[in-house]
């Protein structure tokens, strides 16, 4: 009886402090989301998740650490998200309109990701483990594009791969700067407009 009560008190424990790490992920993404992580305290991350300073600490070792489970969380959503629409071997001109759509989705379900994922970014120190590892799943999101994707009898390129995930970052950003002018459904939209016009134009491939 002693060794099952032990058990299930090491399941509670386990499941108390998933929901603590949740908590602290949640509450640091939120102010990520409203101003710069540098300004950001643990004090601050932990009143918000309604937990003891020492549970940052506890479970991440250091604000950086947190930041890390932050960017990871959402980029590993956005990435799940985009490569559920890639199929395998298909080719590129055939899936980049459902990855667009897809994208927007994620965007609409999820606003403030990007946000969070750029301020991190963008507001690491040089030294930082956040820029490398940050690079570190682009490199994997290109990856995922290249090995489930083909361009005629070819795997999608590096560079193609690129500048996929720069039109879609280059599509958020410009509706981050300017909302009442810039929407990402209309945008994507007309990219899906231009790339039907030039399946259609003369002399274009079928």
């Amino acid at each position: 009886m002693n060794d099952v009560r032990t058990g299930n008190g090491a399941v509670r424990r386990t499941t108390r402090g998933a929901r603590t790490r949740e908590r602290l992920i949640d509450a640091a993404a939120e102010l990520v989301a409203r101003e710069p992580s540098a300004t950001i305290g643990l004090d601050r991350i932990a009143r918000a998740a309604g937990v003891a300073k020492s549970s940052v600490l506890w479970h991440f070792g250091s604000k950086e650490q947190l930041y890390l489970a932050v960017a990871e969380r959402w980029f590993s959503s956005f990435q799940h998200s985009i490569t559920a629409e890639l199929g395998s071997g298909r080719e590129l001109r055939d899936v980049l309109p459902g990855l667009l759509d897809a994208y927007a989705a994620f965007l609409d379900r999820h606003p403030e990701a990007n946000v969070v994922l750029f301020s991190l970014l963008f507001g690491a120190p040089k030294d930082s483990d956040l820029r490398p590892r940050i690079a570190e799943m682009y490199r994997e999101f290109r990856h995922g594009i290249r090995a489930h994707t083909r361009s005629g009898e070819k795997p999608v390129s590096e560079t193609d791969a690129s500048l996929i995930i720069a039109l879609l970052d280059g599509v958020f950003i410009q509706g981050f700067i300017d909302p009442q002018r810039s929407d990402h459904h209309t945008a994507f939209d007309r990219i899906k407009e231009l790339l039907a016009s030039q399946d259609t134009a003369p002399g274009g491939t079928p």
